[in-house]
């Protein structure tokens, strides 16, 4: 499903598109690491409640659909907040 991609390219998009440093690209995946606490307390409790498989589609719709609205990710602070629902995402997937 290569939802470890994005990951990838965040603090390099972050430097090349948007023209920020290199420690302000890190941040961006500080800050979608740092939202994927909460995303698996949520995925946990959704398995726990629909299903295993139900919970792990729901979060591979979400991110998909979360990586989709990249294109349209033209400021940094989009960027960051962009960066936070992508790590809340796919975080039960992993």
């Amino acid at each position: 499903m290569a939802y470890l991609v994005p990951y990838f390219y965040m603090p390099s998009y972050a430097q090349t598109v948007l023209g920020k440093s290199r420690a302000q690209g890190s941040y961006a995946l500080i800050a979608s690491q740092a939202a994927s606490v909460p995303g698996r307390l949520l995925a946990a409790v959704a398995a726990n409640y629909l299903g295993v498989m139900s919970a792990w589609t729901g979060c591979a719709l979400v991110s998909g659909i979360v990586c989709l609205a990249w294109m349209g990710v033209k400021s940094y602070p989009a960027f960051i907040v962009f960066c936070a629902f992508y790590g809340k995402c796919p975080a039960s997937l992993t």
